[in-house]
């Protein structure tokens, strides 16, 4: 047990080389991945509305609407479950901030 404490941790598993996430960035950059997934749906159907050669058939109009359609509902029904327990959650001071700052308060 005392080994696995001492032994140093791999790049990107410690917990200090975390990177703290901003819920509100995270979904801003989910939020521009669905209107991404909309416009590709919206092209489809423009595409199939418009007809032509190049028109996409029934079969691949209705297969865009259920995969990018749901794709990006199912994408917003869970950003928006994360981002409202990201902001839920008090934000937690780090314990190795708090010894360090008690640390300067000392030196000073």
């Amino acid at each position: 047990m005392d080994e696995e404490k001492n032994r140093p941790e791999e790049k990107g598993q410690s917990s200090n080389n975390r990177r703290a996430r901003n819920p509100n960035g995270v979904m801003g950059f989910r939020m521009a991945a669905i209107f991404v997934v909309l416009y590709m749906l919206y092209q489809v159907v423009r595409d199939y509305i418009k007809g032509g050669p190049d028109a996409p058939s029934v079969f691949l109009l209705i297969l865009a609407i259920v995969v990018l359609g749901g794709g990006s509902i199912g994408l917003a029904i869970t950003s928006y479950k994360l981002w409202k327990d990201e902001t839920k959650k008090e934000p937690e001071e780090e314990p190795e901030a708090e010894e360090e700052q008690q640390a300067e308060e000392r030196d000073a």
